[in-house]
């Protein structure tokens, strides 16, 4: 028996203080140095006592760099002042939490979340302090990539004038982002799904499915143009399309989509339409075929009313190049073939103006029949042929 200073009696074969703290350092170190996550033991005024490989590997340091420190001497951010930490090393708090950025061995900052234990005396004061890192860096990096590209996608949005919206499928409420291009569509910015199909023009509401649809299915995908606006008055088209997104359950807890006003895309197309009919009833007037040879990326042959000229042609017919097209080919009689591809070669040279050739020609069911053609060629700023249009006509009656 020993005695304490205070008069107490102390038994000499029960382990002091110091005997349990080597006596547990010791039974988990293994669990300390082989441990992924940072580690390091520090006394109460910051000095490093141990680090684990996993700390000497995130600062990129050797331990005898780092032992005998202070744990200020590699931080980057100010020392936490005391008032912070005087509640846990006082007992009142069990940990400390906070981030922290420490400086690696390149120079680089490396931040990370600090958490604080300690072994502690039979006051609770603490007396040698164990902390772990997690790692902020990758995760901060990440962060920043994830804000760069939303702000490539939103000047995206901006640029090329679409609304985005939200439903919420729970609630159903829609929000649509404050852009420019929603006043086009949505006067209000947030508003029930009722008020929001009522956007659209009354004989075109259907194409979009009620609320419960949305929430009976995990999966919808919407893809429709439909009119915005009243029955009478003007009316723009937009080009809607929505995904939900599912929740942990697998349920539908949110629509997500845009709106793009596609009013003069669809009045081109319209256009385009009217000026191809057009085409065609000339063309069927005329007995004419129209025909063009696309050559970028590879040699295509498309024509309209081939018919005309007793032979089918599938659409997008890859041919090898222009001599090759089912107008001239083998198809040409062979006596006219030499003549037919020398005209071609002179015709189709840059700075030409129109080929025209006159030559006798197969149809599908070996019928002989006299075509003429007239062709011309366009070119790219280095000379390169890239497409050849013409016309060829059936003219055996007038000859």
């Amino acid at each position: 028996m020993t005695d304490r200073p205070d008069g107490a009696d102390v038994r000499d074969d029960v382990p002091t203080d110091d005997q349990r703290v080597r006596d547990l350092a010791e039974h988990y170190f293994w669990l300390f140095e082989d441990s992924p996550v940072a580690k390091y033991v520090c006394d109460v005024e910051g000095t490093v006592l141990e680090i684990n490989a996993a700390m000497c590997r995130w600062l990129g340091m050797r331990p005898e760099e780092l032992v005998g420190q202070t744990l200020g001497s590699f931080s980057v951010d100010p020392l936490v002042p005391v008032s912070d930490l005087q509640p846990f090393l006082s007992g009142q708090a069990r940990t400390y939490s906070g981030v922290r950025a420490y400086r690696a061995a390149d120079g680089r900052p490396r931040r990370a979340i600090v958490t604080l234990g300690a072994i502690r005396d039979a006051d609770g004061a603490a007396r040698t302090i164990f902390g772990e890192l997690e790692d902020l860096t990758v995760h901060e990096l990440a962060l920043t990539e994830l804000d760069r590209q939303r702000q490539r996608v939103e000047m995206a949005i901006e640029a090329s004038n679409i609304a985005v919206w939200e439903v919420d499928v729970v609630s159903g409420r829609v929000t649509v982002q404050d852009r420019p291009a929603g006043a086009l569509t949505f006067r209000e910015q947030n508003m029930t799904y009722g008020d929001f199909v009522r956007t659209f023009h009354p004989d075109d509401r259907h194409l979009l499915p009620h609320i419960r649809a949305f929430r009976s299915q995990a999966r919808t995908e919407l893809d429709v143009e439909l009119r915005c606006g009243v029955a009478y008055g003007p009316v723009n088209w937009v080009h809607l399309k929505g995904r939900t997104i599912v929740g942990d359950d697998g349920g539908a807890v949110r629509v997500a989509g845009t709106t793009a006003d596609v009013t003069e895309p669809r009045a081109q197309r319209a256009e385009l339409a009217v000026q191809r009919d057009r085409l065609e009833l000339a063309l069927e007037t005329a007995g004419m075929m129209a025909w063009e040879v696309r050559l970028r990326p590879r040699p295509v042959f498309d024509a309209i009313h081939a018919d005309l000229l007793g032979t089918e042609v599938p659409a997008a017919l890859i041919v090898s190049g222009v001599a090759a097209a089912p107008i001239f080919g083998d198809r040409v009689v062979r006596a006219d073939r030499e003549a037919v591809c020398h005209a071609l070669r002179e015709g189709l040279e840059p700075g030409r103006e129109v080929l025209e050739l006159e030559y006798r020609w197969h149809d599908d069911q070996g019928a002989l029949r006299w075509l003429r053609t007239r062709a011309r060629a366009e070119h790219d700023d280095g000379g390169q042929l890239v497409r050849v249009t013409g016309t060829t006509a059936d003219v055996t009656h007038t000859r």
